[in-house]
């Protein structure tokens, strides 16, 4: 059979290729024109003949936003042919839209003279494929989870008969530890009851939650009814105020403090106590609470107040003489003021001087006399300090003449406290620097007011003081071997502090540079 015989016509082709199984369509321009679409393509599509001569974009509106609009123009201006695998597309099938995959291909068609005439599209729907596929991932995905969770069901196995050991070897361990505590509680408590001491604990709240017998035998209270209304209204009137104030002042910063007071007896007498308070921290370093401690002192005070009243009595016998001998050499130094004899003027002056000296010991002693026997009352006034300082430092010029004295002083400071009391830290401050600071040097006092405080400075140009004696020298007594040919008891700067304490303020010392010292109190305005 010869070949004109096996030609086809141009219409008998169309209707061949419309029943080719593989999706086809022929596309022309640049906006994809349909020109022929077998059943295959418009089945895919959800479409029939009809948009046979429409642009793509047209017939499948849907396709806006995707890919496949873009690559047929490339491959329709650019000659490329185009292919994807397992690629995604948005359709309307039956009036809905829904994802499909497929493998396609643009490939542009030419001319015998390299010109593009068209683009066949072809196109697989393997949506089924990629769907099995996806299943497949999923259920290796599910498989792997199972077998990471059988592992895991392994894993927590173990560790839930690890747990188990430990929390038995826990039990134990806590039983252990609660017998020992029981124990050393009961060693604790046996020792707190077998002591003359009165012993006390209380937590971080300031609430007692342990009493010995010792504190029952004292004032007759159960330790039960101590732990619910305390011993406060046992304390002595007199002291409750100074009891509380040095409290507050240590309490809040966990120091540990001791107090001296009366407190009252079951039988209605007065007791003296010395109680030292102890804080208490726990392991991780926050605070417990404190360990309170009490010893009886009655008989130490009694002995202490006999000792502090005979002092009072021979202070004042000694004062008697002394202002007597004192009038004496006045009118001695009157009388002989045009005497042409120059040593008598001079022996008087030094015994005056003497005499002064004299004065000013006894009355240290008959002040700590007075404020330990427990009668130290603030007589308070409202004064300008600066004028006290005024004052008190022209009348020390007299006694230390050789010296000079620079005052500092911020404008008019009205202070309400004990004006003579304060007149004698000033005193004692100032003939302190006098003492220890070579002559022709200069003493420099100051006073500020800062907020609600008023701030006292003295310093001097003399030889410093030990650092670690900087703390030392406010306690009775204490006298330092840095000057040992310079007179003194060790009295002033102890009673320095305590009137700076009664009136609610603080007094410190501290070395200048290069040389000197600086000593510095402050009170409530």
């Amino acid at each position: 059979m010869g070949l004109e015989h096996v030609k086809l016509s141009a219409e008998e082709l169309n209707y061949v290729y419309q029943f080719g199984r593989v999706p086809t369509s022929v596309h022309i321009g640049d906006d994809a024109t349909i020109v022929s679409a077998n059943e295959s393509m418009l089945h895919i599509w959800g479409k029939d003949k009809a948009v046979i001569g429409q642009p793509l974009e047209a017939a499948l509106p849907e396709l806006r936003g995707q890919p496949f609009l873009g690559l047929f123009k490339r491959a329709w201006l650019e000659g490329e042919t185009i292919t994807g695998t397992a690629t995604p597309a948005e359709l309307n099938v039956g009036g809905k839209i829904g994802t499909y995959f497929f493998d396609f291909e643009y490939r542009p068609v030419k001319n015998e003279n390299g010109k593009i005439i068209a683009v066949i599209n072809s196109a697989i729907d393997v949506t089924e494929r990629v769907q099995k596929a996806n299943l497949m991932d999923d259920l290796e995905e599910t498989r792997s989870n199972l077998e990471k969770v059988q592992r895991l069901n392994q894993q927590l196995e173990e560790t839930r008969s690890e747990l188990a050991e430990l929390n038995l070897e826990l039990e134990e361990r806590v039983e252990q530890r609660l017998n020992e505590l029981s124990e050393s509680e009961s060693r604790f408590r046996s020792m707190a009851d077998g002591t003359e001491l009165l012993i006390s604990v209380a937590d971080e709240h300031g609430k007692t939650i342990y009493y010995n017998k010792k504190w029952s035998e004292l004032t007759g209270r159960e330790p039960a009814r101590l732990m619910r209304e305390g011993w406060n209204d046992l304390i002595h009137p007199g002291d409750l105020a100074g009891l509380t104030e040095n409290e507050n002042r240590y309490k809040k910063n966990f120091e540990k403090f001791s107090n001296e007071f009366r407190i009252r007896q079951e039988n209605g007498d007065y007791q003296w106590m010395h109680c030292h308070n102890s804080p208490r921290f726990r392991a991780d370093g926050g605070f417990a609470g404190y360990t309170v401690s009490c010893l009886d002192i009655t008989e130490r005070k009694l002995e202490e107040i006999r000792k502090n009243g005979f002092i009072d009595i021979i202070s004042h016998e000694l004062r008697t003489p002394l202002t007597s001998i004192n009038a004496y050499i006045q009118v001695l130094k009157r009388k002989l003021s045009d005497s042409e004899d120059l040593t008598i003027p001079e022996m008087l002056e030094k015994a005056q001087h003497q005499i002064n000296r004299m004065r000013e010991m006894i009355n240290s002693f008959l002040n700590l006399s007075r404020l330990e026997s427990g009668r130290p009352v603030l007589n308070r006034t409202t004064f300008d300090l600066g004028e006290l300082i005024v004052e008190t430092a022209g009348d020390m010029k007299a006694f230390h003449s050789l010296h000079q004295f620079s005052l500092r002083i911020n404008g008019d400071i009205p202070v309400n406290g004990d004006r003579e009391k304060l007149r004698g830290v000033l005193w004692s401050l100032l003939n302190n620097a006098a003492k220890y600071s070579p002559y022709h040097s200069s003493i420099q006092v100051s006073c500020k007011a800062k907020n609600d405080r008023v701030f006292v400075q003295v310093e001097d140009e003399g030889s410093g003081i030990q650092t670690s004696h900087l703390k030392k020298i406010f306690g009775k007594f204490f006298r330092s071997e840095q000057n040992p040919t310079i007179s003194g008891f060790g009295i002033g700067l102890y009673l320095c502090n305590e009137i700076v304490r009664m009136h609610n303020g603080e007094i410190w010392a501290e070395n200048r540079e290069p040389a000197g010292s600086r000593f510095t109190f402050t009170i409530p305005i």
